[in-house]
C-alpha cells in the first residue's frame, strides 16, 4: 500500500516515528504539500495503477483530496463522524449525555444545575474548533466576536456552525484508541487532569470499554475513539476520521500492520 503523507501537518514526534516506522518497514510512502486553495498536492502524484491500495494522512483537507480522487482506503472520512449519530449508537457510553444541540450563535441559556459552566464542542468532525469549557459569560464574548464583529476562529467557525454543548464534566484522563477492521490495535494516554500527559501504556479497562464500544458499533471500517476517565467511570468523548487525528503515543508499528492487513482484502466489491 502507497502511504500518502501531508508534510508539516503533525507537528509531534509521532509522524517521525510513523515514517520511521514505513523506511523501517520498506513500505512504499510520499510526502507532499496541500497548494494553498486548491486541491492539488506538491509534488503531484500520479494516479493509482489498477488494484494499487492508498492511504493518506494529514488534516481533512488531505482526507478529502483521497475520497476526491477515488483512492482506497484513501480516507475513512464520512457523515458517521456526527456527534448526534454517535450518540444514537452508543446510547449510555457518551460523556454528554445532557447534549443539547443548536446553532453556534444561538446557544440556549444554561440550565441551574450546571451553575455557570458548559461544555461546547462542534457537532460535526470538522476541527472548526477545540472543544472546551467555558462559562456563559466567556460565550457570549467569543459569540460577539464570531457573529457580530465577524472574527473566525480559524476559517471554519461561523454563527451557523453546528455544536454541542453540555454540563462541564472532570475528567481524569482522556485516551486516543486507534480501531482498524473493528478490533482495537494501539491507543495512548494524551491528557492527565486536563493537562497534556502522553504515554504510550493504556489500561486494561480502557481497552476493554474501547472494544465493547466497538462492537456494538463503528462509524468507520477504521478510526479513532477517544475515552476518557472520570468520577463516574469510563464514556466515549467522541469518535474522529483516523486519517487525520493526532499519534500521541501509539504503537504506529501495530497501527501500520494492522491498516496494511486491512488493505491486503482488497476493495468490497
Amino acid at each position: 500500500m502507497q502511504w500518502i503523507l501531508q508534510s508539516d501537518c503533525f507537528q509531534e514526534k509521532g509522524f517521525r516515528r510513523l515514517l520511521d516506522t514505513l523506511e523501517r518497514l520498506d513500505l512504499p510512502h510520499s510526502v507532499h504539500d496541500i497548494i494553498p486553495f486548491t486541491m492539488d498536492l506538491r509534488p503531484e502524484i500520479e494516479p493509482p495503477a489498477e488494484g494499487e491500495a492508498r492511504i493518506v494522512m494529514g488534516a481533512l483537507k488531505m482526507a478529502r483530496i483521497a475520497q476526491e480522487r477515488g483512492w482506497w482506503p484513501g480516507s475513512f472520512l464520512n457523515a458517521n463522524f456526527d456527534y448526534q449519530v454517535e450518540m444514537a449508537h452508543w446510547p449510555g457510553r457518551m460523556l454528554n449525555a445532557d447534549a443539547r444541540f443548536s446553532s453556534f450563535a444561538d446557544v440556549p441559556s444554561l440550565p441551574k444545575a450546571w451553575r455557570g459552566m458548559m461544555f461546547i464542542r462542534p457537532v460535526h468532525d470538522t476541527k472548526a474548533f477545540n472543544g472546551r469549557a467555558m462559562s456563559w459569560k466567556q460565550y457570549q464574548e467569543w459569540r460577539h466576536e464570531v457573529v457580530d464583529e465577524g472574527k473566525r476562529d480559524g476559517y471554519i467557525l461561523d454563527g451557523d456552525t453546528p455544536v454541542m454543548t453540555a454540563q462541564a464534566t472532570n475528567i481524569y484522563q482522556e485516551y486516543r484508541i486507534w480501531v482498524v477492521d473493528g478490533r482495537v490495535v494501539t491507543g495512548s494516554l494524551y491528557k492527565l487532569d486536563r493537562r497534556s500527559h502522553q504515554l504510550a501504556q493504556v489500561d486494561d479497562d480502557v481497552l476493554r470499554f474501547a472494544q465493547g464500544t466497538v462492537d456494538q458499533w463503528g462509524p468507520a471500517d477504521c478510526f479513532v475513539l477517544d475515552v476518557a476517565r472520570t468520577s463516574n467511570g469510563l464514556s466515549v468523548i467522541e469518535a474522529g476520521n483516523l486519517n487525520s487525528a493526532g499519534f500521541y503515543e501509539a504503537n504506529m508499528g501495530l497501527l501500520v500492520d494492522a491498516l496494511e492487513t486491512y488493505a491486503l482484502r482488497g476493495k468490497p466489491r
